[in-house]
């Protein structure tokens, strides 16, 4: 099974107006052998056969989420990149509660949940460390692009081996059931907790409120420099002044947007808009 050099720049044409992902011309590989499983599963015989469908928007809005979600990794696990979670756990957080304890509000986006790991993570580090928050107005919210993903993601339901990447045993026998199949479900004490929502960075996005704290992690290398400064604007409108963002390790704001300075503790990294900086240039307390 083979892809032209033309149905290849139409597909990278066709995923960047539907989603914004850019492909590199050199992807015709990857386009190849991630279409392949979706051509035999929906018994298609041909990749030209797809994109006639895709060029001709006669296929269901399910297969087109499953073409894109084709072309993003969804890779995700609880506790990933764990220097970010000890970060949000010996400083951002505390100093969250400091700055708005009278307030007693905190709102969160989880944005690229994936399969929800991220986010379950967050609320089981908070319930470990900081179960008080639960009293205040807490708003969680977490969002893609993918309803798959989604729909696992609210199901809270993992396999053994999802269940065990990042989580130890002591907090999976804590927060999970266990299910015939070997499959766990977080509680739905915890599920019931998030907002998720459908969320594609380019259309228009619902009003979540004044964010606390986003993580946007590993999803901006999807994206080319010019939609990367309008997802990093966007977020930056809507951060509350005493806010923070956190990107994947190999994602920056350097050379995209000016309005973030970046804080870094230890192996982790995290970023403010600038008008945030204390006086005199001094950053905030990590």
């Amino acid at each position: 099974m083979s892809i032209t050099k033309q149905e290849f720049d139409f597909f990278r044409d066709w995923a960047r107006e539907r989603s914004a992902i850019s492909l590199e011309e050199d992807k015709e590989y990857l386009v190849k052998s991630r279409l392949e499983p979706i051509l035999r599963r929906h018994k298609i015989d041909t990749i030209s056969e797809l994109l006639a469908s895709l060029s001709r928007r006669t296929v269901a809005a399910g297969l087109e989420d499953e073409v894109i979600d084709a072309m993003t990794t969804n890779e995700t696990f609880f506790f990933r990149d764990i220097h970010p979670f000890q970060v949000m756990r010996d400083h951002l957080i505390p100093q969250l509660e400091r700055e708005l304890g009278e307030e007693r509000k905190l709102n969160v986006w989880s944005a690229a949940c994936s399969t929800g790991q991220e986010i379950y993570s967050l609320i089981m580090l908070m319930k470990e460390h900081f179960p008080q928050l639960f009293d205040w107005d807490l708003k969680l919210y977490a969002t893609d692009i993918s309803s798959t993903v989604l729909e696992k993601a609210r199901s809270g339901i993992y396999t053994d081996m999802e269940a065990k990447r990042g989580l130890d045993e002591r907090l999976r026998n804590r927060y999970f059931t266990r299910l015939p199949n070997d499959r766990w479900q977080i509680h739905e004490s915890l599920r019931k907790l998030v907002t998720f929502r459908q969320l594609n960075f380019i259309d228009s996005w619902p009003d979540m409120g004044r964010h606390h704290f986003v993580l946007i992690r590993n999803v901006l290398i999807y994206f080319d420099v010019d939609v990367k400064r309008q997802i990093l604007e966007r977020v930056r409108r809507r951060l509350d002044r005493r806010g923070f963002m956190m990107l994947g390790s190999s994602e920056t704001t350097l050379n995209i947007d000016p309005g973030w300075e970046v804080r870094r503790d230890g192996r982790a990294a995290y970023y403010v808009p600038r008008a945030t900086a204390g006086v005199s240039g001094e950053t905030r307390p990590a």
